[in-house]
């Protein structure tokens, strides 16, 4: 008798113990997938800086100054700063985007994560919003 109440103890004690351990399904290769898109996502953006940079630097300043010229202004400065304006940004929006990447691969704070996707999502659209999507989902994995 003592041996049946303690079996239906035990059993009890089994079966909620099964329940309480029942683990979500692991998505590991979401935050993987996720990094390697925001890291060449950012990849992709210092490439458009680069040629945001040179191109701006070679051509454009040379058509703003004989536009400028045609006027009677002579200031080079105004286009080489507008040309930084826009280069900066964009590259400090793809280094956030490769720090995101790698804490989405380590699956690290997914906030910062997160945000690094969100960013990635200014280079590349697409590739952006596919990263973003597969962090949001795989939140669990993040530590």
């Amino acid at each position: 008798m003592w041996l049946n109440a303690y079996l239906i103890v035990y059993n009890n004690n089994q079966m909620e113990e099964q329940r309480t351990n029942t683990e979500q399904p692991s998505y590991g290769w979401m935050p993987l997938a996720a990094g390697i898109l925001c890291i060449l996502s950012g990849i992709v953006g210092i490439i458009a800086t680069a040629f945001v940079i040179t191109v701006g630097i070679a051509f454009g300043a040379e058509i703003a100054a004989e536009v400028m010229s045609s006027f009677g202004v002579w200031n080079i400065g105004i286009p080489l700063t507008v040309i930084w304006l826009v280069a900066i940004p964009l590259l400090v929006v793809s280094l956030l985007s490769i720090i995101g990447g790698s804490f989405a691969i380590n699956k690290k704070n997914w906030v910062l994560a997160l945000i690094g996707a969100v960013f990635a999502i200014i280079p590349t659209q697409i590739i952006g919003i596919v990263a973003l999507i597969l962090i949001v989902i795989s939140k669990k994995e993040f530590n």
